[in-house]
């Protein structure tokens, strides 16, 4: 444990307490293994999504020879550069993820630091979530435009 007085290291220790930067979660994870678990979950997932799925939105629009709004072409463009070169991705997530694990760990080890702990983990679990649907709503007013187009 890190400094604190003796009444922060008692309170720490009572059953039913938060868990601190040292004590596991329930199943004996820590709290730092499992935000980063979360997070890899979240950039793997999207870029499952980019790879998977959006082709599948690209060749629907090139069926019916749709004019794509600017968030659907960034959409694409991200989308053929994931597939194209998905083991940049598989080079850099690992490294990335230990780093989110020293920086996560660093920071719920310092009590006057640990709201940025919170903020960190907050902010990587918010941007991929984001960029996901940032990507969803492209492709949906580019549907929408096409039901539109043929409900006429």
């Amino acid at each position: 444990m890190t400094g604190g007085n003796e009444a922060d290291r008692i309170a720490e220790a009572l059953p039913g307490s938060p868990p601190g930067p040292e004590q596991p979660a329930a199943g004996g994870v820590s709290m730092t293994v499992l935000w980063v678990a979360v997070h890899a979950f979240l950039w793997v997932g999207l870029g499952v999504a980019m790879v998977a799925l959006v082709p599948r939105f690209e060749r629907t629009f090139r069926d019916f020879a749709l004019k794509v709004s600017a968030l659907t072409g960034w959409t694409l463009a991200v989308s053929h550069w994931m597939a194209s070169y998905w083991y940049v991705a598989a080079l850099v997530l690992p490294p990335t993820l230990a780093a989110d694990a020293a920086v996560i760990s660093l920071l719920r080890r310092n009590r006057a630091a640990r709201w940025l702990g919170a903020l960190w983990v907050a902010l990587l679990i918010l941007l991929p979530l984001g960029l996901l649907l940032a990507g969803v709503l492209g492709l949906s007013l580019t549907l929408l435009e096409l039901i539109e187009g043929l409900s006429r």
